[in-house]
Formats: structure tokens, C-alpha cells, sequence
């Protein structure tokens, strides 16, 4: 927790985290994980698989802002910010930030496809691929190369079988 401390924005870093889901704890469906997290912004999401690497994601917007439209009442497909970024722990330490925040804003929309959600999946990451995929009962996933980070795959195995999900967030 103190790396990825160590990568959160600093008026974030003085709050206190606190883990407020946990498939362990809370079942392994999307609505459980809706309930708990919905309304808190930011939120870590941490995976860890069956493999035992752990991976996951810094999520700048709550997930409740899947349920958002736009001025015409269409619901937005996509929502976050740049500050939004993919990790991984184990097997090995690495940050993923938003491809924009070092060459501006001027970069394709399929670079700006922060975080996506719906009744049948959570994803962090898009664009030629997804960075980070969850089915609907947070029991598998998928990790490619997105445009979004210009990441690699966050483990060993583009898609993989979830042993634990958890979701920090800061009060």
C-alpha cells in the first residue's frame, strides 16, 4: 500500500484509506460491488489472481457516474479523468499513467477511454484493447494493451481468474 501511496495525488495521500470492498466479504457480483463503492471517489481497485500476481487500478471518478448523461440524456459510455492510472505489484513493480499527461491533451479519443462500467463488466483503460476487464461477477478478467496507458498487460496471462477483489477507498 505505501508504493501505490506513493502514487496517488497528494491531496489524496492526506486522507485515510480503508478497504470498503471485498469479494471475500461482500460476494462476487457487480451489485454488491456497486452498493459498497458506488459513491466514493477516488477508489483503488486491487486484484489479486489465482496466479497470485497482484494488479489493479486508480479510479479519479466514482463508479456511480456510469449512471450519467449527457445534456441529450444519453448515457456516457466512458468517464474518469487523466489522473486515473493501471499498476502492478507482483511479479513486478510498475505505474501505467495516462498516455496525456506527457503530451498534453492533444491525444486521440481512444486515449481518453478512462473507466467504463454496466451491469455486466468494470473496465479501466480502452482503445485497441482493454487494460483491465472484469466480468460481471468479478471472477474474470481481461488485460491487453490500451491506448488509454500504453501499458502492457498487467499479468502474466491476458486473461486471468480473480482469487480476491478489493476496493480502497479515502475518508
Amino acid at each position: 500500500m505505501s508504493l501505490i501511496w506513493s502514487w496517488i495525488p497528494i491531496r489524496i495521500s492526506m486522507l485515510q484509506p480503508e478497504v470498503i470492498y471485498s469479494s471475500n466479504e461482500h460476494g462476487v457480483c457487480l451489485t454488491a460491488f456497486y452498493m459498497a463503492v458506488g459513491a466514493y471517489e477516488p477508489t483503488i481497485l486491487v486484484i489479486k489472481a489465482m496466479n497470485d500476481e497482484v494488479f489493479g487500478a486508480y479510479c479519479s471518478t466514482s463508479w456511480n457516474a456510469r449512471n450519467s448523461c449527457d445534456g441529450e440524456s444519453k448515457r456516457h459510455t466512458y468517464f474518469g479523468t487523466g489522473e486515473t492510472f493501471l499498476f502492478t505489484i507482483v511479479p513486478d513493480i510498475k505505474k501505467y499513467h495516462w498516455v496525456g499527461s506527457e503530451c498534453g491533451s492533444d491525444v486521440p479519443h481512444s486515449a481518453k477511454l478512462f473507466m467504463a462500467a454496466d451491469n455486466r463488466m468494470i473496465n479501466v483503460g480502452a482503445g485497441n484493447g482493454q487494460g483491465l476487464l472484469l466480468d460481471d461477477n468479478l471472477l474474470y478478467g481481461r488485460t491487453e494493451h490500451c491506448d488509454t496507458f500504453d501499458n502492457e498487460p498487467l499479468c502474466s496471462s491476458k486473461d486471468f481468474q480473480c482469487k480476491i477483489v478489493e476496493v480502497i477507498a479515502f475518508k
